[in-house]
């Protein structure tokens, strides 16, 4: 996929206002493509076209961060068991 598909006299830039990047696909690219079948954009039009966040990348840097913080957070818990004394007999039971 290219940015771009021709040379411009001045220089565009990569990224839009919003802070997208948009990427084409070429006619060839989308009718070799194994996942055309699953692909929304070329039952409508013959190639596609892409818009990628300039953050998408710092933002799944984000989401394993916080799914590592979960996990290790989850095991250095003790159970739920033995923080309740709702499992331990009261004393005098009998029991």
């Amino acid at each position: 996929m290219v940015q771009h598909p021709r040379g411009f006299a001045e220089p565009r830039p990569s990224v839009d206002t919003d802070g997208m990047m948009r990427f084409r696909a070429s006619k060839q690219d989308c009718e070799a493509c194994a996942l055309k079948p699953n692909c929304y954009c070329c039952s409508v039009q013959p190639m596609c076209k892409i818009a990628c966040s300039i953050y998408e990348r710092a933002r799944d840097l984000a989401s394993d961060l916080a799914q590592k913080a979960t996990a290790r957070s989850s095991q250095n818990l003790p159970c739920e068991r033995s923080r309740s004394s709702d499992w331990l007999p009261e004393p005098g039971d009998g029991s």
